[in-house]
């Protein structure tokens, strides 16, 4: 049997998406990100408009997102639980990988104040300076 005869056209040697660059490069930036500039911005808006909506906001993704103490009688803290075990995880496998060891540092010590945060119940003292209505 003779084997097909096919030619590639259109062959190119650079690729045909570009690679989209990374806005984030390590974890703890992520982390940064996601547990003290949303709720940062969330709070200030609440704070400075007065505005029980922006306040029920922060309430809520505070309670159920940043929060890495999980309590699933009432589901609050399991995303948070979750999202920091995945960049844990993600900083331990790159930190290993890239032998970059400050991210894994970092990573470990923004949890660690984000898990201290919410366990003294510092959120809540926060809450008394807002409107919640």
């Amino acid at each position: 049997m003779a084997k097909p005869n096919i030619r590639l056209t259109g062959y190119r040697k650079t690729p045909v998406f570009e690679e989209k660059k990374e806005v984030f490069k390590y974890c703890w930036q992520w982390i940064l990100y996601l547990f003290a500039a949303i709720p940062a911005f969330l709070f200030a808006l609440a704070y400075f408009t007065g505005s029980g909506f922006f306040s029920r906001m922060f309430h809520t993704y505070s309670l159920y997102i940043a929060n890495p103490v999980p309590n699933f009688q009432s589901y609050t803290g399991v995303a948070g639980f979750v999202i920091t075990m995945y960049f844990l995880f993600m900083s331990v496998r790159m930190s290993v990988r890239n032998k970059n060891w400050l991210d894994l540092v970092l990573t470990i010590f923004f949890i660690a104040v984000n898990i201290s945060f919410f366990k003294w119940g510092l959120n809540y003292t926060l809450l008394s300076y807002l409107t919640v209505s």
